[in-house]
């Protein structure tokens, strides 16, 4: 079906198209009550049926505005109809093109791009292109158009032509010019439209949506809301094209199903090329999304949650006394569609009449406080008062707040009181949308809260979840505009304006006000004998050059660039963005030069030493130095080594750059001789200075000392003419954070910048993100108790050999630790004038310990300390595994307990008197030890060790479960239950159910258990079955009443070409027979059977064979029915069935084995019947009677009938069959081949992994030249013979262990 109407639109009339609130809701209002505005009339089709078309339209027309009316008063516009027929096509036809109309204009308003063609109806029947398959189609239908017409076959192509538009004329020119025919131009379109659609089908499928009516009511409240949310980014846009952009991400991220699929059904052709369309760079050929400027720069991020792209900065907000270390980065304000939008409410705690409703709000987790507009709070009357608190955004700049108030926050069932900032709504609306923004204390207040890092989402209570909406710019964390961020509470205002106003020359004025370090690097540590490397000039882009040559004039006007009039070594600039903002800063590429430098012996204190130095500090202050490396001139005999290449020819550094390979270790060589006076001074009273390369941080218990030490520094500091930052120096804070570690008033966390790095990082894919990991982990490792025991699921992948599988064990680690790290644990300083209490506890597989100091009368701790005993060093005695214990927590902090008295608590009573009484060598070297601390030891019962007693036995606590008893049964309780079976390596139900009921009990736990152990896909692959149809043993009353069979072989090929020995054995008497074969196949199985057995003693009563086709066939059964014997068959893959014949077999197997050995070059088939008569008079160990004269009912044949071979062979053969005998029968009591008395110089034999078993077991004789442990080194112990090599020619290597070697026993 065609419409009747075009609807047409250029790019540049769409740019500005309905960009107003009231435009755009109302096109969302028209089209989503398009659908039920079609049912409505489609219940009235009835009266619609025999009107005119002009008729038609004004009824439609007074039923729009009926339903209207009854919108407005709330009334239902949809009820039942009991007559419904179907509208003629004219009516359809009108309906159709109504809808199609406006579904049409509200897509191109809403969704259109510049520079895209807008879709037409054409009322002809043409080929447009759109996705799908629907050429061949058009074509029938043409086809079918050509012959209702009777149009000569000579006018197909100019009817074709007809009917093509503009594009596909000139097509079909091209073709025409290559005389072509009209099958052939068929064919081409063909080829071109495979995979097109003509929109006449694509209207179709529009029009069938839109008459579904699936869109209700509470969908286009919740979609209008999110667009008037949209409309307020689009109104700080400065371009039509970038309000398009964000129009349309909105319409893709918050439209309910049916629209969205409607919008993409409509525009899929803007998906080609040559329609995407980038804001970023104006052009054509891909969509801003698709931008790899863009994301480079990292300007716009994509939502994780959403796919939402915003580039609204914002920034977080911090105080509590702490310094972060954060960086910029993006949020939007959009949630997920359906989610809960994160609405809370406000109260005035002095009069609760007056409050807020439903305020959006933001959970900032950078932000440890609370935000109000100024709007907002006079709203509220909140009773301000004004606040010494200094904020300071993420890139160092200050949040100045108006003051501050008390205010209830009201989240779902959350409610608490909390002091809130004031601040500009002008200054608030440009960090976000909201008008308040609530800080990380509502963690803290919350009941419980979980993160699920795989959906991006917090829940707070049982009720509320957010989606979180921060970006991280890079997967792995490299962070390329990080920023310090320090939050500091002012101790004494007063005094730090003072200080600053006193010292105002000390400051650096702007970024190029440098100072000078009274120190001169005057020396090259060059290594000797080395020639200088081969000079490189780079090259680089005009922008990049650009940027070289501004910096370089900058370095050049302040004197820390000068002509190189002879230049020794010429290196290149490069530029590197700072970790602290995104300012580009140039430096050397000294890499050539610096690999003949030698590097200068530097030493770096443990973190720990340093920050342990801040215990009884109270006030820091910390400053940072303006250009540090450029503060430090270099002396005019070096300078010609640091010339460089620049745009205005090759200059020289006067200063000491950036990029040096020792300017580390020589600025804090200069900063030690410049401040070692001070340090002196001060170097025996709890206030001081910490030197750590380039940072200076000085600390004091009282202001006043801290003001006399920054006097003394700052007046040093300008008569040496020592610039400072300003912005980024500090006095006078009770919090600072240095080395990554928040330090407050005696305790220490880590720092929300490393806490950060470490819970945005991506599960590693490979060992170098694992390593980099563990790494950050491992920095902050003191701080988490129980670490090396959860990660050893994940340090297994460290293991040489072990593929990389980071499984979904390894995975809930990572989370756990990411969720431990959330708290960010605080641990305190060690006091060093006070005792350490160590409390130790171990258990089979771990030790765990934590070291303790008394704080105002509570033991808190100070470190934490685990680790894994080694599989082969566990100790076997409980006392003993205790004392292990304790002394690996002895020597993991030997450091501290060495001068300081250590109250040991143990849970191990008996250890006490061991310690006192005991007298063994093992005890004397654990007490050698112990008695080097200033040890107090006491028992302490094990429930209150609860830290220590977690430590050594969390290996049992990591499982899926919560450490907690349910009452109740828990919904995923079949996931919880295998998970614990998988973790527990799948061992039996028996043993793994009372370590569940530890983790998680309720009523019925042991059959859930039980179940899902019994299905275990890996268990019953693996676990062996207990067979429920055992097979019954056969009672034999007399010979002939079973006969058993079966074959042996291939064996060696005999002259007579027989490979095969057929075994026929009496089950009541073990009489043998054994016959050659030369095949298995069953006729010659048959007539040897016949022969050899019935033939000579009858035939039997049954005979037993297995399942193979030897006996399995038609001659057996010939045989039955002509002898008159019962044929019965074992269990196919059974051998016990038939374990009378595959034990003689054995037998046969072992003798023909041991003959080869004695007579090589004999016909094993000449052996056969002296085997057979060996075994058949040789008393069997049942009976105690011989197989012969049970069988026969004679007495068994004598030797001395026997000629002197035969004797002389039958006496090897017994006596090589009863030592076979004894030795299998002694295997279970005996160690077989007992080697422990080997020594160097034995002949031995060794044995050999034979493929073929006729083939001897063992070597030649081997002489020992070596014995390690159990590794047996041999050699040849003929000096003729040749060394043993492998297949390949390469040297075997001559070494075994001790279980397989024989000794050689001599004849002697």
């Amino acid at each position: 079906m065609a419409t009747s109407s075009n609807v047409t639109q250029t790019s540049e009339d769409n740019k500005d198209i309905s960009l107003t609130i009231d435009g755009i809701i109302n096109k969302f209002k028209l089209h989503l009550t398009l659908p039920l505005l079609s049912s409505y009339i489609q219940m009235n089709i009835d009266e619609l049926n025999n009107l005119s078309q002009e008729q038609l339209e004004k009824r439609i027309l007074q039923l729009e505005e009926e339903y209207t009316s009854k919108q407005a008063r709330n009334q239902p516009v949809l009820s039942a109809h009991s007559n419904q027929s179907d509208i003629n096509s004219q009516q359809l036809l009108l309906l159709i093109q109504r809808q199609n109309n406006m579904f049409m204009e509200f897509m191109q308003s809403i969704t259109q791009h510049k520079n895209n063609n807008s879709i037409i109806f054409q009322n002809n029947m043409t080929i447009e292109k759109f996705k799908g398959k629907d050429f061949k189609t058009w074509f029938n239908n043409f086809n079918s158009y050509l012959i209702t017409n009777k149009i000569d076959v000579s006018l197909k192509i100019h009817h074709l032509r007809l009917h093509l538009l503009p594009d596909d004329q000139i097509f079909l020119d091209d073709l025409l010019n290559d005389d072509l025919n009209y099958e052939q131009i068929i064919e081409s379109f063909t080829s071109r439209y495979h995979d097109t659609l003509s929109i006449k089908r694509a209207s179709k499928q529009l029009i069938d949506i839109s008459r579904k009516g699936t869109i209700n009511e509470k969908e286009i409240d919740d979609i209008i809301k999110n667009v008037s949310e949209c409309i307020r980014i689009i109104h700080k846009r400065n371009t039509a094209d970038e309000k398009l952009d964000i129009i349309k991400s909105y319409v893709d991220a918050l439209l309910p199903t049916p629209i969205q699929r409607i919008i993409n059904n409509s525009t899929t052709h803007q998906k080609d090329k040559k329609y995407k369309y980038c804001s970023y760079h104006k052009t054509n050929g891909h969509s801003t999304d698709e931008c790899r400027k863009i994301k480079k720069n990292q300007d716009i991020s994509t939502n994780r949650y959403t796919g939402i792209k915003n580039t609204e900065q914002e920034t977080s907000i911090s105080n509590n006394h702490n310094t972060k270390n954060t960086r910029s980065f993006t949020r939007i304000t959009a949630a997920k569609p359906g989610s809960v939008l994160f609405n809370i409410n406000l109260t005035n705690i002095s009069n609760k009449n007056l409050h807020v409703k439903d305020i959006t709000a933001y959970l900032d987790g950078g932000c440890d406080v609370c935000l109000i507009s100024d709007n907002l709070a006079t709203q509220l009357q909140l009773k301000t008062k004004s606040t010494s608190i200094k904020l300071f955004t993420g890139n160092n700049k200050e949040f100045p707040p108006i003051g501050e108030a008390q205010i209830l926050i009201s989240i779902g069932d959350i409610k608490y009181k909390t002091t809130t900032y004031i601040v500009q709504t002008s200054i608030l609306r440009n960090v976000c949308y909201a008008e308040f923004i609530v800080g990380n204390d509502l963690l803290l207040y919350a009941k419980q809260y979980s993160v699920n890092y795989e959906t991006s989402t917090i829940t707070l209570g049982n009720t509320i979840t957010v989606p979180i909406i921060e970006v991280c710019n890079d997967k792995h964390i490299s962070v390329s505009n990080q920023s310090f961020l320090r939050v500091v509470q002012n101790v004494d205002t007063e005094l730090d304006s003072v200080i600053k106003k006193q010292f105002s020359s000390v400051f650096s004025s702007h970024s190029k006000d440098i100072g000078t370090m009274p120190f001169t690097l005057s020396k090259l540590p060059i290594k000797p004998d080395i020639e200088l490397p081969k000079i490189k000039k780079y090259h680089y882009n005009p922008n990049v050059q650009h940027q070289i040559n501004s910096l370089t004039d900058e370095l050049y006007k302040l004197g820390i660039l000068e002509p190189a009039n002879n230049p020794l070594y010429i290196s290149n600039f490069v530029l590197a963005g700072t970790a602290k903002s995104n300012e580009k800063r140039i430096c050397g590429d000294f890499r050539s030069l610096n690999s003949i430098i030698c590097k200068e012996a530097t030493y770096l204190p443990r973190y720990h030493d340093t920050i342990y130095k801040l215990n009884n500090a109270t006030v820091y202050f910390a400053v940072d130095f303006t250009k540090s490396f450029w503060t430090i001139p270099l002396d005019s005999s070096i300078r010609p080594y640091f010339s460089m290449f620049t745009n205005y020819g090759i200059r020289q550094f006067t200063r000491m750059p950036f990029g040096y390979l020792n300017a580390t270790a020589v600025f804090n060589k200069a900063l030690n001789n410049l401040l070692q006076p001070i340090i002196e001074k001060y170097s025996s009273s709890d206030t001081g200075i910490i030197l750590y390369v380039d940072d200076l941080v000085g600390y004091s218990d009282s202001t006043k000392k801290l003001n006399n030490l920054m006097t003394d520094i700052l007046t040093l500091f300008q008569s040496n003419n020592i610039k400072l930052s300003l912005s980024k120096s500090h006095f006078f804070c009770d919090t600072i954070t240095f080395l990554s570690f928040t330090i407050h008033k005696g305790t220490i966390r880590p720092s929300e910048g490393i806490i950060t790095r470490i819970i945005q990082f991506s599960p590693p894919s490979n060992l170098k993100q694992l390593r980099r990991w563990l790494a950050m982990v491992g920095y902050v490792s003191n701080h988490i108790k129980d670490l090396n025991i959860i990660l050893k699921p994940i340090s297994h992948l460290l293991k040489k050999g072990i593929p990389f599988h980071f499984s979904d064990t390894c995975l809930e680690i990572f989370n756990h630790i990411n969720r431990l790290l959330e708290s960010r644990p605080i641990l305190q300083i060690p006091d060093w004038d006070k005792d350490f209490y160590l409390e130790v506890d171990s258990s089979s597989d771990a030790t765990g310990a934590v070291l303790l100091q008394k704080v105002n009368g509570d033991l808190l701790p100070i470190q934490y300390f685990s680790k894994r005993h080694a599989i082969r060093k566990r100790p076997i005695k409980a006392t003993f595994l205790e004392l292990n214990g304790i002394l690996q927590a002895l020597r993991h902090w030997k450091d501290f307990l060495s001068t300081s008295t250590v109250h040991l608590m143990t849970d191990h009573k008996p250890l006490l008197g061991l310690l006192r009484d005991g007298r063994t060598p093992e005890l004397n070297r654990i007490l050698d030890f112990i008695t080097q601390f200033d040890i107090k030891l006491s028992y302490k019962r094990g429930e209150s060790m609860v830290i220590s007693d977690t430590l050594s036995r969390m290996f049992l606590r990591i499982t899926s479960t919560p450490d907690n008893i349910t009452p109740t049964k828990p919904p995923n309780y079949k996931q919880l239950l295998e998970n614990f079976h998988k973790q527990m390596s799948h061992l039996g139900y028996r043993k793994t159910i009372p370590l569940l009921k530890d983790k998680i009990n309720y009523t019925g736990i042991e059959k859930d258990f039980f179940e899902i152990t019994k299905s275990c896909n890996e268990c019953q692959r693996i676990n062996l079955h207990l067979s429920s149809h055992a097979e019954k043993k056969i009672i034999v009353k007399h010979p002939m009443e079973i006969i058993t069979m079966d074959l042996l072989g291939p064996v060696y090929d005999s002259p007579d070409g027989f490979r095969y020995i057929l075994s026929i054995v009496d089950s009541y008497s073990r009489f043998t027979i054994l016959s050659p074969a030369r095949t298995t196949a069953g006729v010659e199985i048959a007539d040897l059977f016949k022969n050899n057995f019935i033939y000579v003693f009858g035939p039997p009563h049954s005979i037993r064979v297995d399942n193979a086709t030897s006996f399995d066939n038609q001659h057996f059964r010939q045989l039955s029915q002509q002898f008159g014997f019962r044929l019965d068959y074992g269990i196919p893959y059974y051998s016990k069935s038939q374990s009378i014949v595959e034990r003689s077999l054995r037998t046969v197997n072992m003798c023909i084995s041991k003959l080869k050995l004695q007579f090589p070059d004999d016909d094993w088939t000449t052996h056969l019947n002296s085997i057979q008569l060996s075994m058949n008079l040789s008393i069997h160990s049942t009976f105690d009677i011989s197989p012969y004269e049970l069988f026969l009912a004679l007495p068994p044949l004598k030797l001395s009938n026997l000629s002197h071979a035969q004797r002389l062979i039958l006496r090897t053969l017994e006596e090589n069959y009863i030592v076979s005998t004894l030795t299998t029968n002694d295997r279970s009591i005996v160690q077989p081949n007992d080697s422990s008395d080997l020594k160097t110089g034995d002949l031995i034999y060794v044995q050999l992994k034979q493929g073929n078993k006729w083939l001897p077991r063992y070597s030649d004789l081997k002489q020992i030249t070596a014995i390690v442990k159990n590794r047996i080194h041999f050699k040849d112990f003929s000096p003729t013979t040749e060394p043993t090599k492998t297949k390949r020619g390469r040297k075997r290597h001559c070494i075994t262990h001790r279980s397989r070697v024989k000794k050689h026993v001599s004849s002697s």
